[in-house]
């Protein structure tokens, strides 16, 4: 791809063209000795601090003259400098036009121009296959390593889409010298239920087109996160000669076995003849973990006055966030005639 770009140094950017008449005895006063542009150039394409550098050097023979914004007292020379975007492979011509108060040009100079995509490493904080507590309270860490060329660098995280990651805003990071490096953190993975995806970096101003560096699946394996245990129902009544109408008391030993912090509902349910042999669950109980850890939830139950006897099974669950149910304890007690 060859492009030819007018360079403006005192004046507006004009296409190559013909001079004018009136412009000859401007140019025996105002000599243009030369236009030097970068010769190649291979790396990201982007700012003002990877853009070809054109200088020109110009001398001057007459009285003294305006050229625009180039101001001559008298003869002499001078030397003028333009920075241009670099914006896509390809080679460019680069030309002085001079527009008042007569048109001049140069011979071009070119330069060639190859835009390189920044080698870009996803890195994370944590793994991104999780096997775990899952819930609203549940996250975890994403983290870049960039590396690239010197200067300033916006990015954002996205999906596979290329649309934003929840959170996610354009961010900036700055890059100190050619193949530098820089960590950045990105938004909190949310790890609220089981799925899988993958993220990447979108770079918007890098070349003609936006660059995204490589996908990195992540996945999401949810576990409950609390495990309900009842090791054992114990008969605690004080009157074990079932005289009455003295009641029985049960102490079920439970506890819950946390992954991590976030809230649950447990309740205790019972099967026997009373119950017509189908689980029947006492209400549900609201509990927020704070940690991971153990924690007692063991309660009593009372057998109401009056009842020579009973024998079924006990069991601990779990609704929320994910069902999870206790191995079942037998219980019983008998009152002779």
């Amino acid at each position: 791809m060859k492009r030819v770009t007018t360079l403006l140094v005192l004046g507006l950017l004009t296409a190559l063209s013909p001079a004018p008449a009136q412009a000859v005895a401007a140019e025996r006063q105002l000599v243009v000795h030369s236009v030097q542009a970068d010769p190649t150039y291979t790396g990201l394409c982007r700012g003002a601090e990877n853009g070809v550098r054109v200088t020109a050097r110009l001398t001057y023979t007459g009285p003294g003259e305006t050229y625009l914004t180039l101001v001559f007292d008298g003869p002499g020379s001078r030397e003028i400098t333009g920075v241009l975007l670099r914006t896509r492979t390809g080679s460019t011509s680069y030309h002085l036009a001079i527009t008042a108060p007569a048109s001049h040009r140069t011979l071009s100079q070119s330069s060639t121009t190859t835009c390189a995509a920044p080698p870009v490493d996803i890195a994370t904080v944590s793994e991104l296959n999780y096997d775990g507590a899952c819930g609203p309270a549940f996250s975890t860490p994403l983290r870049a390593k960039i590396t690239s060329g010197k200067g300033t660098t916006r990015y954002q995280w996205v999906d596979e889409n290329e649309q934003p990651l929840l959170g996610s805003e354009v961010q900036t990071v700055q890059i100190t010298e050619d193949g530098g490096t820089q960590y950045v953190d990105g938004p909190r993975l949310p790890r609220q239920r089981p799925g899988s995806g993958k993220v990447a970096l979108l770079f918007p101003d890098l070349n003609s087109t936006p660059l995204m560096s490589g996908l990195t699946a992540w996945s999401t394996t949810c576990r409950p996160l609390a495990t309900p245990n009842l090791t054992q129902v114990e008969f605690t009544s004080e009157d074990e000669s079932c005289e009455l109408p003295r009641p029985a008391i049960f102490t079920l030993k439970g506890s819950i076995t946390a992954l991590g912090p976030g809230p649950i509902r447990y309740a205790y349910a019972r099967k026997s003849a009373q119950t017509n042999n189908a689980w029947v669950r006492d209400p549900w109980t609201s509990l927020t973990l704070t940690s991971a850890g153990i924690v007692d939830v063991s309660r009593q139950w009372t057998v109401p006055a009056g009842r020579r006897g009973e024998q079924g099974y006990w069991r601990l669950e779990i609704d929320e966030p994910y069902t999870s149910v206790s191995g079942q304890a037998r219980y019983w007690f008998y009152c002779p005639d």
